[in-house]
């Protein structure tokens, strides 16, 4: 009797244990697919959260899925297909993930997903503002077969003005469609978000400019001050594939 007893106590916990892994991966998705989700919504702005992912400056497999939440956004959502050979353009074949960390990028003025995943895979993100929905462009996450290159290399040009010129080498982006350029401050406020196809860009200087991401006008450098310079050079799958960092003082 006592064997037979603890044979079935055995069966039951490994039952229970196996039910707790299973519910637990189950928290990671939904079965929410994006094509229903849309559903709900009348009024749909497909294709317009500005959004890229880039792999981890220190850890490779985790990818790092960026976006601009434009004033007024809530309900920040993730989706993504089970492979990368999955059609992108279909909605049906995102599902939500719901666990993936969402973290404030300079201070909040961008997000990001933290994804640590092995496989790759297309991605789009979501967000309402009031009654509408918005969607990105299918993104590409190519973090094993092409990391992102996090490096410090790009010529300054200190001007008399204060408002100094960056210039990188296109040949080290040859994948790149856009370069998105940010300077901020040292405690990670955002002063300006800008979008080039040029490899190069000079603060408050307008006429390369493609697409501006902050919310107001960018205020004039303060000589002596220290400030961050930021560029990722994006392909047209939204993949970011090189990322420069540079403190510098105008």
């Amino acid at each position: 009797m006592k064997t037979r007893f603890l044979t079935k106590l055995i069966i039951f916990c490994c039952t229970i244990f196996f039910i707790s892994c299973s519910n637990d991966d189950d928290t990671a998705t939904t079965t929410l697919t994006l094509d229903k989700y849309a559903e709900n919504f009348a009024e749909i702005d497909a294709y317009n959260v500005i959004a890229c992912a880039a792999s981890a400056k220190e850890q490779q497999e985790t990818s790092w899925v960026f976006f601009y939440p434009i004033e007024g956004a809530t309900n920040f959502k993730y989706f993504e297909t089970t492979s990368i050979q999955d059609d992108k353009n279909n909605l049906a074949n995102y599902k939500e993930f719901s666990s993936f960390p969402l973290e404030d990028v300079f201070n909040g003025h961008l997000k990001r997903f933290v994804r640590a995943k092995e496989n790759e895979t297309w991605v789009i993100v979501t967000f309402e503002v009031g009654d509408k929905f918005y969607t990105s462009n299918p993104i590409y996450l190519k973090h094993n077969t092409q990391p992102t290159n996090w490096i410090s290399e790009v010529n300054i040009t200190q001007n008399a003005d204060l408002r100094p010129t960056f210039e990188w080498s296109a040949s080290v982006h040859d994948n790149s469609f856009v370069f998105f350029e940010v300077i901020s401050k040292l405690n990670g406020d955002l002063l300006s978000g800008t979008y080039t196809y040029d490899p190069m860009f000079t603060y408050l200087d307008f006429t390369n400019v493609s697409l501006s991401v902050h919310h107001r006008t960018p205020p004039e450098l303060e000589s002596g001050e220290s400030y961050n310079f930021t560029m990722m050079g994006v392909s047209e799958d939204n993949w970011v594939n090189t990322v420069i960092q540079k403190e510098f003082m105008p």
